[in-house]
C-alpha cells in the first residue's frame, strides 16, 4: 500500500476545510427564520395578572 507524502496530507486537509467552510456559509446565509410571526401571535394573547 503506498503512503501519502506530507504535502498531499496538507492539500487534503485544506480542501476538506474549504469545503466545510463553503457548505456552512451557504447554509448559514440561506436560513430564513420565521419566528417573527410566532412572537407577534403570542404577545397579543398574553395578559398579565398582577
Amino acid at each position: 500500500m503506498p503512503q501519502m507524502s506530507p504535502m498531499w496530507w496538507l492539500m487534503l486537509y485544506t480542501t476538506t476545510i474549504m469545503v466545510l467552510l463553503i457548505i456552512n456559509s451557504i447554509t448559514y446565509f440561506n436560513y430564513q427564520p420565521t419566528m417573527k410571526k410566532y412572537i407577534k401571535k403570542n404577545t397579543t394573547k398574553m395578559k398579565w395578572k398582577w
